[in-house]
């Protein structure tokens, strides 16, 4: 339906569109599902199917890229400084949002306790 009032994300903005189609392919608002311990290990996951009715990656593939890409961001970001030099600044976490080198946007919460 062309009336409803849904966002799209288009580098950086925020604009009407009909559809959420860039947060995940094949025009699905989420792919998949998962809460993971901290060290990793798989709780809860959950599988969607798209408009054809196929399901996407294997769950683990993405899990396991998802958790080291949170727990090593701090040493990403530092290989990636120029010059080499080791970089002072505090550990930062890794943001709620971020996009994976394999296309796909990530959302995630951290929780304790």
């Amino acid at each position: 339906n062309d009336n409803n009032n849904h966002h799209h994300w288009t580098n950086g903005s925020i604009e009407d569109r009909p559809t959420i189609s860039t947060l995940l392919p094949d025009n699905n608002m989420i792919s998949e599902f998962f809460v993971i311990s901290p060290r990793g290990d798989t709780i809860i996951a959950k599988q969607y199917r798209n408009e054809r009715g196929e399901v996407g990656a294997h769950e683990r593939s993405h899990t396991e890229a998802f958790f080291r890409k949170v727990q090593f961001w701090d040493q990403d970001r530092d290989e990636q400084a120029e010059g080499g030099e080791e970089n002072k600044r505090r550990k930062e976490d890794a943001p709620p949002v971020f996009l994976m080198p394999d296309g796909l946007s990530y959302i995630h919460v951290k929780r304790n306790g």
